[in-house]
């Protein structure tokens, strides 16, 4: 099967496809239930670790660094708002204005999100986006940026699907699935997706990703399986999780069953020991595997028993 997508506006019908699928029946919620008990423990033992006033939160993207470079894996770096990392936050508002006609095109419903949250900012609103008071700081030109980035993010996902096939109203820029160690307050696991469908009493997800999928994206994909379980129990399982690669034309395709989830959970751990052990200042033995790694890759098993669909680009 090909998941490249073609290059003309057929491909809106090609992701559309992917997330109305026939699903298959859920995994079994006794058997889910049983896992989360035994990955919120293995990750509660893991968090013991952390020095005090470390703070972990393991996303996709702290996930993949654990995996794709455990040994540059390094704590504790001040978040700065830039072009790049604020556009799926003013994207995705943007597209929930466009799907409401409010106004209909990407570019008038970015300059509507940028110009409220300005707005918001200097008024002193605690409701003012996280952005926002950066973003009225900036000059001319850094505000060209902002808007070219996010005009450029929203175009791509308000074009991606043929969105009245949807038998639902897609949720557009969904909370994330969150769930914080009861051991470790400062240990917490973040699972993110831009678009959220029902479907048949299931849900499917799909998650926009940077460049192109890289050799860990089952991991990625299954950490929204992950979080879910672990925020909201067997409930919050997708049955399925799509991950699109726009700036390489690139979807992959992930039927989440008992062998998926337990897979994302071997890799969650995993990197969840990278950053545990980065914290305490072993950094430089977490390549050779130090002893919170070591106890994590024999958590949960590490054979995917599905592999889920592979799809390419255009």
């Amino acid at each position: 099967m090909s998941t490249r997508l073609p290059t003309g506006l057929p491909r809106a019908r090609t992701l559309t496809d992917a997330m109305v699928a026939p699903l298959a029946p859920p995994p079994d919620p006794g058997s889910l239930a049983m896992l989360r008990t035994e990955v919120a423990g293995a990750l509660s033992r893991i968090a013991r670790g952390l020095p005090p006033g470390a703070r972990v939160v393991l996303d996709s993207h702290q996930v993949n660094a654990a995996l794709a470079a455990p040994e540059h894996c390094r704590p504790g770096r001040m978040f700065v708002p830039t072009a790049s990392n604020c556009r799926r936050a003013v994207g995705l508002a943007a597209v929930q204005r466009c799907l409401r006609r409010r106004p209909p095109l990407p570019c008038l419903a970015v300059a509507a999100v940028l110009a409220d949250g300005e707005a918001a900012a200097n008024a002193g609103d605690p409701r003012a986006p996280w952005w926002a008071p950066w973003y009225a700081r900036l000059a001319a030109g850094g505000r060209a940026a902002v808007a070219a980035e996010a005009i450029t993010w929203a175009t791509h996902l308000h074009g991606a699907f043929e969105w009245e096939r949807f038998a639902t109203p897609p949720e557009v820029g969904p909370r994330p699935r969150r769930w914080v160690c009861p051991t470790s307050p400062r240990f917490v696991v973040r699972g993110t997706a831009d678009v959220r469908v029902a479907a048949d009493g299931q849900e499917v997800v799909l998650v926009v990703g940077t460049a192109d999928p890289g050799p860990h994206w089952r991991d990625l994909l299954a950490l929204r399986a992950v979080a879910g379980l672990l925020a909201r129990g067997p409930r919050g399982v997708p049955a399925r999780v799509v991950g699109w690669w726009p700036a390489s034309g690139q979807y992959r395709v992930l039927d989440v069953d008992l062998a998926v989830v337990r897979h994302g959970a071997s890799s969650l751990a995993q990197a969840a020991a990278v950053w545990v052990e980065a914290s305490a200042g072993a950094a430089g033995r977490a390549q050779d595997g130090g002893p919170a790694r070591a106890a994590a890759s024999t958590q949960f098993g590490t054979t995917m028993g599905s592999p889920g669909r592979r799809a390419t680009g255009w």
